[in-house]
């Protein structure tokens, strides 16, 4: 049975000694592609934090200045009419699907 030495990664290392044992060789290693991945993870963080400060709710006068809320009995009519016609375009749907 074969035991090899554990070693950790050095993402600072211009070569590294080939993996294969008895090839005696070297390869060069990029060592950027590494600092990009912990960039990223940085900017994921942040991005992460400034989510999570934020508020989730908004009042309606943030978002949309000058806008009112509907009457409540305004509102109340408006999504009878909504729901009758959606009722209506229903019905009428099914009448034509067999034809």
């Amino acid at each position: 049975m074969d035991r090899y030495a554990d070693q950790g990664d050095d993402l600072d290392a211009a070569t590294v000694a080939a993996r294969r044992p008895g090839s005696g060789g070297t390869a060069t290693v990029d060592p950027a592609p590494g600092q990009e991945l912990i960039e990223a993870n940085t900017a994921l963080d942040a991005a992460q934090d400034a989510s999570r400060a934020s508020p989730s709710h908004l009042p309606l006068a943030a978002v949309r200045p000058g806008s009112r809320l509907l009457e409540t009995e305004r509102k109340l009519l408006t999504h009878a009419i909504r729901l009758s016609a959606y009722n209506a375009e229903s019905a009428l749907a099914r009448l034509l699907r067999p034809h």
